[in-house]
Order: C-alpha cells, then structure tokens, then sequence
C-alpha cells in the first residue's frame, strides 16, 4: 500500500525535512512491504506445497472425472510455480485452472484466480489490471460460500484504492473485510488487513485512529509470534506516535523496532529504524545523539547499495551537522544529496536540499549562495511563494547588498563619504522596484491562469454538452430501434396465432370434410384418387403452414426458454438439409428477459439461413455463453467465405438486421472471412 506525502502550512526551514522524513520513509517503505505482505499472505506455502500437490495428484488419479478436484491441482501448481518466480509456468496453469472454473461456474474457483491475478499484476505494477481483478474477485467471492475469500477480497479492493489514493474507498472495504478475517480465524489476514486501514487513515491525516489501527494490528502479530508483521506493525506504530508529538514514546518502540528488524534480517529495515531515531532527537535538540544514529545508519546503507537511502542519509545527516557548526562537513553531504536527488528526479527531496544548502551559506554569511538557493528551492515549489518567502528573499537580498556595500565602504571610505546618502536612496529605490517587479509578476501569473483555467472551464463544458447530445442521439435510436423490433415480433407472433389458429384451422376442416366425403360418398376409382391426392397436398400444405408459423415465434421459445428453442431449430435443419449443426451452450440454465432471447434466436436464424443460402458448408458450430452480465454468441461455418469489403455485403439486409438487433443488446458484432476459408461472426452484449 501506498501512504500519500500531504504537506500543509510548510515551513520553509531544513527542520521540515526532518519533521516530514517520518511520514515520508513510512511511503516509501510501505509499499513494498505491504506488497510482501500481501504476496506472503497468498503464497506463503508456495515452498511447501509438494505434499499438496502429490496429495491431489493421487486423488486426481482415484477420481478422473472430477472437474473441480483437477481445478484445484490446476491452481496449486500455479500457486507453487510462483512462489518457485517461474512465472511463466504459473501462467500456463492458472489460466488452466482458470478455464475450468469459467467452464464449471466455480464461483469458488473464479474467486481464487482473480484474487491470485490481483496479488500477481500488483507486484508487477499493473495497477490498472490489479484493479479490475480485485473487483471481479469481489463479485465471486460474494456469490461463493467461502467467508475467508470474502475477507481477501475486500483487501485485495481497499489494497487498490489505497494505491490510487482513495481512502475513503479503502477505508469502507477494509472495515467490511477485517470482522470477517477475525470471524474465520485467519489471524495473518486480520493483521494485514489492520495495518491496511492504518495506512488508509494516514493517508486522511487522521493519525490517531491509523495509531489504534497500527497498534491492533501489531498486537495480532504478537498474539502469532509473526516477528515480519511485529516489526511492520510497530514501525507505523511509532511513526504514528511520533506524528502526535508523543516523541518518548516513539523512541521507545522504534529502540524495539531494531531488535525485531535484526531478528528478521532486515538491513534496510534497521537503516529505515535510524533514521526516524536521529529525526526524533533532532527534534528534541539532541543533535550529538541524533548525529550518532545517523552515523549507524551510515554503516548499514554502505551495504545497501540504495540511492534512496543514500539520498536520505546525506540529507539529514548534512542537515544535522549544520546544526552542530559543521558546516564543511555538512556542505559534503548537502552536496552528495543533491547530486542523487537530481539522478533520481526527487524533485521534492531537491527543493529540500536547496534549502538546507541555503541555510547553511546562510550560517557561513555567504548571502549570494543563500539568495541563490532559496530560488532554486522556490523555483520546484512553487507554493512557497508566499509572502513570507518574498519577506525572506528580500531579508536575503538586502543582506547581500548591503555586505556588498560595507566591502566597498571599507576600500573606498575617504572617496565614497559624500555618495553614502545617494547610495542609500538608490539601494532603497532599487529594492522597491525588485519588490513591485516581483508583486506585478505574481499578479500577472495568477491574472493568466485564472483566465487560462477559465478557458478550459468553458471548453470542458462545450464538450460535455456535445457528449450528453450525442448520448442521447444515441439513446433515441437505440430506443426506435427497440420499439421497432418489439413491433416486428409482435406482428410476427399475432400472424404466427392467425396462421395456425385460423388457416390451419380451415384446412384441417377442408382435410376432414373431404376425409368424410371420401368413406360416405360413392366416388369412382379415379375420384377416389384424385382426393387422396387432395388430402395429400393438404397435409403438406398443413405441416409447412405449421413451420412457417413455428419460424415466426417458436412455442418452445416462449414456454421453455432459448436453450430448447434453438436445440429444436438445430435438429430441424439437421433432418431438412445437408448441413451438420451443433450447438453448445453454456450458462443458459436460468432464463433471460423474453426480449433478449428473441433477439438471440433471430440472430441465429439470420445467421444459419445465410450460411445454407451463400456458404455451400458442410459444417456450422453454433456457442452461446452466457456470464453474469453479458453475452456471447459465436456462429462459425466451414463454407465458401466472402469479401468484406464488398459493397452487396455491406448494404445487405441480413446484415444491417443482425447489426440493429445486436444494438439492441448494447452489443457490437465482429465478422472474420476471407474467400475460401469459411466465416465465423461474433456477437457480444451486454446484459440488463
């Protein structure tokens, strides 16, 4: 997780540095380490997963046949591959694993992947895909029975938004998972989550409820005797301690920090642990002792080979020894500070260090350097020109003046005695020329940006009023579009009634009264046979009557839903003509809107007859698949194909039907053909 750096009513003095490393240290520190947290949390068996593994491989062998139970050998060999950092291996199999849970509906399963693909994608810093993962997790783990899935959820979620810097979002996931962790026993779990919502509230500067957050979740660790998640947990501790000005008490708990980071073999975490104890001593004036812990950090971060702890050790350390009067000593490690800084683009630490540098050519009365730095301290800070940044810069500048003055009184005295009065008067006049200068400057700028952030104000609204018409452009079409395809099937399904309700009503009556004629009526031979013939034709006639009228609102559709509907329509066209369907569903065993599965067969009535009327195939795959909320249907034939870019293909009726009615699912089709290579067309929409 990721704490935020907010600086508010900045003191433009080098004890800021000090005063703001804590917060600034628990960033950078935390997010990795809530990142090995996290993955520790998931794969912390990955090095002992062998006798999972050969326990479910022996149960795979007794049981074959058992989806779920090769799921979850699936997902152990993933969890163990990369735990081993073979990732590539872990991605086969959990992909693997992946499409069996899809292809079962293993809400337990497709919880698991998309909470292991959150954890994956965050260590890669795929922020926006960890995201949506944490998000798809949430949703199965809601469907799935498992609570403790449920409590890594909300985590991997509250985890994102803390690295997207909402922490109120995170803050009402974290909370909804954290009484769950502690419902299932997971006390791990509740731990990470605990120092999560630290983290969360730090970020809203609330440190004393991120303080009782931070020392809940130390106290789990304890109670687990888990010394990683002990000294993270005190370390926000401490820090949260120390940003309520209860200095004593942080001293004391970041002296039990360096026992824990020594236990656990953490250099860098005991450097961290230094360096918040000599800022902590500074603070109090002590700055013999706090120059001392500097100088243990030192040996520590000489082993690191780390530009971020270089950064900060030469920082403080110069900061420190300015304090003490060393100021050769502390321009060395100013100037070793600044020189990473500008390597490493921290342009925050670098505004710092000018005004560290400042300081001290402040303290050597070098007023040209001090004056010089300040600016460039300004310069990346631009909220500190404020005015008592303009008082201290003219503070500076007259200094220097007048320094400059005194030199050349003192070389000059007897020569320069009559001009000391009109120096003085241009001195004065020149200041306050620098001084409006610098007052029409700022107002200017501030004048230019308001009119600037005016425009864009005005632009931004223009383009939000073309968007909302083009909306709802988009949203009258869609809307005459639906009435009239709802106008359309109805009409089908009234003329489908009439059809077999009345016409084939009346020739059932003719069949029967000529069926009658012919046992009571004394007819030749001839006659006999030409009625035969009659009720013949009016069979047939009767049975294409109740095709047509089936085609046009299919019974099974309405009663038993699409599945069995396309399953009759598939086996109809398999006995009429030379061409093999198969059908695969997947999804369908809940019914959808009536609407929606209308417009789903017609789709594939469109389809199918365009194959047996263009294709020449032998062969047409139909796969419909439904999710939570969106469908896909794929039509593919081993035909002839055709010429996209065709002008009768693009004009087409079929064509622009199938587009409409797939409009009408929020959808977008997608055609892939070529002559001579069949043709597969894909339908995807979106669900209500």
């Amino acid at each position: 997780m990721h704490y935020r750096l907010i600086l508010r009513n900045f003191e433009v003095k080098c004890i800021a540095v000090h005063y703001t490393r804590l917060l600034f240290l628990l960033s950078y520190r935390c997010q990795s380490l809530l990142l090995m947290l996290a993955v520790l949390g998931f794969f912390l068996t990955a090095s002992a997963q062998s006798p999972v593994l050969d326990s479910l491989i022996q149960e795979s062998n007794k049981y074959p046949e058992n989806d779920t139970l090769h799921y979850k050998l699936d997902f152990q060999y993933a969890m163990y591959y990369y735990g081993a950092s073979k990732e590539d291996s872990a991605t086969i199999y959990i992909e693997q694993a992946y499409r069996r849970a899809k292809q079962m509906h293993y809400t337990d399963g497709l919880a698991d992947y998309h909470h292991f693909m959150a954890v994956a994608s965050k260590k890669k810093q795929l922020l926006d895909s960890a995201m949506q993962h944490s998000r798809m997790g949430l949703s199965w783990a809601l469907q799935a029975a498992d609570k403790e899935k449920l409590a890594f959820a909300y985590n991997d979620l509250g985890n994102m938004h803390i690295y997207f810097g909402k922490g109120d979002s995170a803050i009402v996931n974290l909370l909804k998972g954290l009484p769950i962790a502690e419902g299932c026993k997971n006390s791990r779990l509740a731990c990470n989550i605990a120092f999560n919502i630290s983290a969360a509230y730090n970020m809203m500067d609330n440190h004393t409820v991120s303080r009782d957050y931070a020392r809940k979740s130390y106290e789990i660790a304890a109670s687990i005797k888990d010394s990683t998640y002990m000294f993270h947990s005190l370390y926000n501790w401490a820090t949260q301690e120390s940003m309520l000005e209860h200095n004593d008490t942080a001293l004391r708990m970041f002296e039990r920090c360096i026992e824990l980071a020594q236990k656990i073999n953490c250099d860098g975490c005991v450097a961290d642990v230094y360096n918040n104890l000599g800022e902590i001593l500074y603070k109090q004036r002590n700055f013999i002792q706090s120059l001392q812990q500097y100088e243990k950090m030192a040996r520590i971060v000489k082993t690191l080979h780390d530009p971020q702890y270089d950064l900060y050790l030469y920082m403080n350390r110069g900061n420190t020894l300015t304090a003490l009067g060393k100021y050769a000593a502390a321009k060395e490690d100013l100037v070793k500070a600044q020189d990473i800084a500008i390597q490493l683009k921290a342009n925050f630490e670098l505004s710092q260090i000018f005004m560290c540098r400042s300081e001290l050519a402040e303290q050597t009365n070098n007023f040209n350097d001090a004056l010089l730095y300040w600016k460039m301290a300004d310069s990346l800070k631009a909220m500190m020109a404020t005015d008592q940044s303009l008082n201290d810069i003219h503070r500076l500048e007259i200094q220097y003046q007048t320094a400059e003055k005194d030199r050349s009184i003192a070389e000059q005295r007897a020569s320069l005695a009559e001009r000391q009065a009109a120096i003085r008067k241009k001195d004065m006049i020149n200041a306050g020329l620098f001084i409006g200068c610098l007052l029409l400057g700022t107002i200017a700028v501030m004048a230019y940006r308001n009119v600037r952030h005016r425009q864009r104000l005005s632009a931004k609204e223009r383009e939000l009023h073309e968007q909302k018409i083009n909306e709802l452009e988009k949203e009258r079409q869609l809307v005459a579009a639906q009435s009239l395809m709802k106008g359309q099937e109805e009409e089908r399904s009234r003329m489908a009634r009439d059809l077999h309700d009345g016409v084939g009503g009346l020739l059932s009556g003719v069949k029967l009264s000529l069926s009658n004629m012919k046992g009571n009526v004394f007819l030749s031979a001839e006659n006999v046979r030409a009625i035969t013939t009659i009720i013949g034709q009016l069979d047939s006639s009767i049975t294409e009557l109740r095709r047509v009228s089936h085609n046009m609102m299919p019974e099974a559709l309405i009663k038993y839903g699409l599945k069995e509907a396309l399953e009759n329509y598939c086996e109809s066209i398999d006995q009429s003509v030379t061409l093999k369907v198969r059908l695969q569903t997947y999804g369908l065993e809940q019914r959808m809107e009536q609407d929606t599965e209308i417009i789903l067969y017609r789709i594939v009535q469109e389809l199918l007859n365009n194959v047996i009327k263009h294709a020449a195939a032998t062969q047409v795959l139909i796969q419909l698949v439904r999710e939570t909320d969106k469908v896909t249907l794929t039509v593919e034939d081993d035909g002839k194909g055709f010429d996209k870019n065709n002008l009768d293909y693009k004009n087409g009726a079929g064509l622009r039907n199938i587009q409409a009615r797939a409009g009408y699912l929020n959808g977008v089709m997608d055609i892939r053909t070529r002559p001579g290579e069949g043709t597969s067309v894909t339908i995807e929409g979106i669900l209500n």
